[in-house]
């Protein structure tokens, strides 16, 4: 039976709409063309784009009920009414680390810590409870109304744009363009959620843009078929987008040159030969996924991998995730806001990248032909392939966004749901783009040359870790950013997105034995580390980014070779403990858990060196990028990374967890610590460092705004700040906070090497190294002036009568009110910079 509905409409007016008067403009869903010729054109476009996106984001938040905004449609996700608030505050904590808005222009600081991480499945990411004391819905769309005003202002009135310019990576207009690109992120994943949900937590009410279902498909019963395959010839191909002409390595890269906003993902440059192979002509279809189901694929070991098996034993699945079966057998499809009268077999099936490497095998062994997922480059090959067949057949450039528009279900220009399979026709394929993502066989990898962007350090860094697989070609949700050629976009292989998949046969099929050719349809790594006997393996997601590989080396690398330098994050660590074993904290025992906070933790040494005392230390960071590392240590009980030896020799590094591994002496005699503070014990548990991955807890928040609310960031016996305050864009909010967090007898310590700069911090925030009224204030100075209203400053009277400091720091009879610890950073293997931070130690008065 074919069910039909009127045609497609080209544009979305009033007469598709109930209640609800919304129609997304252009500006809601085709990313901006970033050239700016008339400066208040331009102006106004951007405010359209933000404002427009702003108000569609939350029209789809209107379909579900008040109640459903606490509801986690995801185990692994917030409640939606985090990502209600989550976007606004995206733009505040950009525009705030632009130093667009200063600190106290922040609208709700609370709300604002409390909606800011916790997006893709990260378990550094601070997921919280069920009953977590989230605000109320009022309160947040109040706070979304102010954001809007605010930053509304921000483009009409603060910001610089002139004629004749673009507006890149280093345009103080590039957050804002950021931010809405990040909206539009939310606006498909949120709408997975909500499909997620029962539908009873929609809103019978709503009867908006979103309710304009494909009502077109055939419900016939499928048939046992094989597929219709598309010949694609061998060729090569150019990945990448060249930042600027000038970073163009060939002309083929030039080409790939375009003012349109791009992740940091999509900058760099790749070269691959593509072997000819065939390409299914459609997207896999729901009649076609349910011969893999008929067949018993589900319970059929051999036809998944190992991490998709474990995924099947833990989720037992009968089909796919988005099927519903019905009381008489039948089956219907849950759509975002509805459940179809009857299945519609001829749409794309919805499923994860698991279950489509698993059809792959099924078909290989059913079909006697290797059939596996498409690569990236297969995937962009065979688009471009597409594209210039259209071309040739029409005449005309469709590669231009108005194409895509008018021949894709894509970007909300045809319907809210996905389509039939047969509906839109690229040169010789179906939905090369829209209709659903894809997923490709390939996982997300940097291309040469990738940096990335010091406002969005940690968009796609922590995703290099060959758990995430690209998605290609966007669906019916997809706007701006995501329904370009260039966009990759990645997620975990058993995350649902509204992503089905496309099959590919390599034309030269070999001596292919089947029996063993689902190992050749898995997963393609892309992050791979060669180890010193020259194995491969992958799981390195650091090999190309430089600076946290030079953190790696600070912190867990082969010590210095300068006399009396110890490890930096060690003995901060052991100042810690040194306080703590001679405090009324250490007659506690075991009545009470002794708890410290690791600020600014970077890859995480001094969290896990401060684990040998305390009973939970939680080390916070504000890039994902630093965090992965220690969180991967305490997983996986290994790094690897790599550091420059000269030129573009690397020395390739691997770090076990274990107290061999994690030397604190780097020269004979007393270490500074033992002269500070006198002999300190050594930890001889029979599981040495093994044991500390239990005690640490690692997680990504800004210093200067913390969580108000979660249990976890308070009632800590010991806070270590080192090497932090000076980069704080706030470090006056930090400090006049810090005090709540800490329990009465409590410490803060302090390391700082005190180099204000204005662009880290804006100069009216330093608390030191400045003149006030031609005077000169310190940073000890600052530090005394703040927080004196709830904290003694420490001296410390050194047990070896030797001792110097480096920079003469003293008291009264000998006792130092601060000392100065040294560390360094190399850059090469000779070269190295020097540093050292004046220690201060500050008790909570009780």
């Amino acid at each position: 039976m074919l069910v039909q509905q009127p045609p497609f409409p080209n544009s979305r007016t009033d007469q598709y709409l109930g209640t609800k008067s919304f129609i997304p403009t252009k500006e809601a869903v085709v990313t901006m063309d970033l050239r700016v010729q008339d400066a208040k054109e331009k102006r106004q476009e951007i405010h359209r784009a933000f404002n427009d996106t702003f108000t569609l984001y939350e029209d789809l938040f209107d379909a579900i009920t008040d109640k459903a905004h606490y509801m986690r449609a995801d185990p692994l996700r917030h409640p939606l009414i985090f990502y209600l608030g989550h976007t606004a505050a995206f733009y505040i904590n950009k525009l705030v680390l632009a130093k667009t808005l200063k600190y106290n222009e922040r609208i709700d600081p609370s709300l604002e810590s409390l909606v800011s991480v916790g997006v893709d499945e990260m378990s550094w990411d601070d997921l919280l409870s069920d009953d977590y004391p989230w605000p109320a819905l009022e309160n947040v769309r109040t706070f979304r109304s102010q954001v809007r005003e605010l930053v509304s202002q921000v483009i009409l009135e603060r910001l610089p744009l002139y004629n004749n310019t673009v507006i890149d990576w280093e345009h103080p207009f590039w957050p804002i363009v950021l931010a809405i690109e990040h909206e539009r992120i939310h606006l498909e994943t949120s709408s997975v959620l909500i499909r997620h949900l029962p539908l009873s937590a929609l809103n019978p009410n709503y009867n908006s843009f979103f309710r304009q279902d494909c009502k077109e498909w055939d419900s016939s019963a499928p048939a046992a078929k094989s597929l219709n395959f598309v010949d694609v010839p061998a060729g090569h191909i150019t990945l990448g987008r060249p930042m600027h002409s000038e970073k163009a390595r060939t002309a083929a890269h030039l080409e790939n040159l375009t003012d349109i906003y791009g992740w940091d993902n999509e900058y760099g440059h790749q070269e691959a030969q593509v072997n000819s192979f065939c390409a299914g002509e459609k997207l896999i279809s729901n009649a076609d996924f349910y011969q893999f189901v008929r067949d018993d694929g589900y319970h059929k070991e051999e036809y998944w991998s190992k991490e998709g098996w474990h995924w099947v034993q833990y989720i037992k699945p009968e089909t796919p995730r988005f099927w519903v079966k019905k009381h008489d057998g039948a089956y219907v499809l849950r759509n975002m806001l509805e459940e179809t009268p009857t299945m519609p077999w001829n749409w794309p099936v919805e499923i994860n990248a698991l279950e489509a490497n698993a059809y792959c095998r099924w078909y290989t062994q059913k079909f006697g032909r290797l059939t596996r997922l498409p690569t990236e480059e297969e995937y962009c090959h065979m688009l471009r392939f597409a594209l210039e067949q259209e071309r040739q057949d029409t005449g005309s450039n469709p590669i231009g966004p108005d194409h895509l528009l008018n021949n894709c279900n894509i970007a909300l220009q045809k319907s809210t749901s996905s389509c039939p399979v047969d509906k839109f026709r690229t040169g010789p394929f179906y939905d090369i783009m829209g209709n659903v993502w894809q997923w490709t066989k390939t996982c997300m990898y940097p291309y040469a040359d990738f940096d990335v962007h010091p406002l969005y350090d940690d968009f796609t860094a922590p995703t290099f870790d060959d758990k995430h697989n690209l998605i290609k070609g966007g669906s019916w949700i997809s706007t701006g950013n995501e329904a370009t050629i260039y966009s990759r976009y990645a997620f975990r292989r058993h995350f649902y997105q509204h992503a089905g998949f496309r099959v590919v046969q390599p034309a030269d099929q070999g001596n292919v034995k089947l029996d063993e050719a689902g190992k050749e349809a898995d997963f393609e790594p892309k992050n791979i580390f060669v180890t010193g006997n020259g194995q491969e393996t992958s799981g390195n997601p650091y090999e190309t980014d430089v600076q946290v590989n030079r953190y790696c080396e600070s912190h867990y690398g082969p010590q210095p070779p300068f006399p009396n330098v110890q490890s930096f994050q060690a003995v901060s660590a052991r100042i810690c403990e040194a306080l703590m074993r001679d405090s009324e904290f250490a007659k506690l025992g075991n009545q009470e858990q002794i708890r410290a906070l690791d600020l600014g933790c970077a890859t995480g040494r001094s969290t896990f060196e401060m684990a040998h005392y305390f009973d939970q230390v939680v080390g916070v960071d504000l890039s994902a990028r630093f965090i992965q590392v220690g969180y991967q240590l305490a997983q996986q009980g290994s790094i690897r990374y790599s550091t420059p030896i000269e030129g573009e020799i690397q020395a390739l590094r691997e770090v076990v967890l274990g107290s061999k591994e994690l030397p604190l002496n780097g020269s004979e005699g007393l270490t500074l610590v033992e002269q500070l503070f006198g002999p300190q014990p050594v930890d001889e548990s029979p599981n040495g460092c093994h044991a500390l991955a239990d005690k640490v807890l690692f997680l990504q928040g800004d210093a200067c705004n913390l969580n108000a609310t979660n249990p976890v960031y308070f009632n800590f016996h010991c806070i270590l700040a080192a090497n932090i305050l000076d980069r704080l864009y706030n470090p006056i909010s930090f400090l006049e906070t810090i005090h709540t967090r800490i329990v009465p007898g409590g410490f803060l310590v302090i390391l700082s090497p005190n180099t204000w700069l204005p662009e880290f911090t804006p100069q009216e925030n330093w608390i030191g190294g400045k003149k006030v009224d031609g005077e000169n204030v310190s940073t000890r100075d600052g530090l005394e002036q703040v927080l004196s209203p709830w904290f003694d400053i420490v001296r410390i009277k050194p047990r070896n009568p030797e001792f110097q400091d480096t920079f003469g720091s003293g008291g009264l009879d000998g006792q130092l009110e601060s000392f100065h610890v040294p560390f360094v950073l190399r850059e090469t293997q000779r070269k190295y910079e020097f540093i050292f931070a004046e220690c201060t130690i500050w008790k909570k008065r009780a």
